[in-house]
């Protein structure tokens, strides 16, 4: 479309990350695409489609913005702001080589306090983003200061969700480390006290390395 690669990013099940550039303009942007193999699946264009309208209208400074969202050969693309820096979990890793020692507390509260504000306002608009892990957190650097950023909606539970079939009831999706124990039991039936369960999880690892 109006985007040209300039290199891959990032790849998962159902999608890929790229570094972009949007033309004419020359503005570089990531750029995430369903993978063409799942093109013909209803559902999961569904899903993607359903996560990029839902993340465009979360405001927040600790959320990457949207910048577009379309279609190439029946392809769904969506546009986001491209942020400089590593995950929450890289940043552990080092501390823990570095320093042989996890993040410190005030570390740990100056990057986790933004993303529970993203997450209260995720909760507020009736988002579940079910995936809360150091993974998905990125500490971009904006003007030479750590900026959190909560990531991935890829298996979030949208607040009109339960009215549709985009998760089948009882399979389970998340990162088992993370997981809440009934979204083990229904991964559709999940409420926010499942991501605050994460956030929990996610605290323990980056006070303790474990």
């Amino acid at each position: 479309g109006s985007y040209q690669i300039v290199r891959p990013l990032g790849r998962g099940a159902f999608g890929s990350v790229y570094e972009a550039l949007r033309l004419p303009i020359q503005k570089t942007v990531a750029l995430k695409v369903l993978h063409a193999r799942h093109g013909g699946n209803r559902k999961l264009t569904q899903r993607f489609l359903l996560e990029a309208h839902a993340v465009a209208r979360i405001q927040h400074p600790h959320i990457a913005d949207t910048s577009d969202l379309g279609e190439v050969d029946g392809i769904p693309y969506l546009a986001m702001e491209l942020l400089q820096g590593d995950t929450l979990e890289a940043r552990l890793r080092a501390s823990l080589q570095q320093r042989h020692a996890p993040l410190s507390l005030t570390e740990t509260a100056d990057l986790m306090l933004p993303v529970l504000s993203a997450l209260a306002t995720v909760h507020a608009l009736g988002i579940v983003h079910r995936d809360i892990k150091p993974e998905n957190i990125f500490i971009a650097r904006v003007r030479g200061a750590d900026c959190p950023k909560l990531l991935d909606f890829g298996i979030a539970k949208f607040h009109n969700e339960q009215q549709g079939s985009l998760t089948e009831t009882g399979s389970v999706l998340g990162s088992p480390r993370y997981m809440a124990p009934e979204q083990f039991r229904s991964t559709r039936a999940v409420t926010a006290v499942a991501d605050l369960w994460s956030v929990g999880v996610t605290l323990y690892r980056l006070c303790t390395g474990h």
